[in-house]
């Protein structure tokens, strides 16, 4: 592939399919352009309201704030 190849990261969307996002920002931080945000629970089950589900998604605010990935957060409502 291409090192022009970017990455758009769903952390919802990758806790449902039973990934580890913050390992995944950890491996790849300098491919990733920004994260959607949202909260889910694992297994392929629905989206919930943030605070209810799986996904670790303080966790993975710390991580680029302690870090400092340019890696830019957006909230996604679905």
């Amino acid at each position: 592939m291409s090192d022009n190849y970017r990455i758009n990261l769903d952390i919802g969307h990758y806790v449902g399919a039973d990934g580890d996002p913050l390992a995944f920002i950890e491996k790849l931080d300098g491919r990733i352009t920004h994260l959607h945000i949202k909260d889910r629970k694992r297994n392929d089950r629905p989206n919930v309201p943030m605070g209810q589900g799986n996904t670790p998604i303080k966790a993975v605010l710390q991580l680029l704030r302690d870090k400092r990935y340019p890696i830019l957060a957006v909230i996604e409502y679905e």
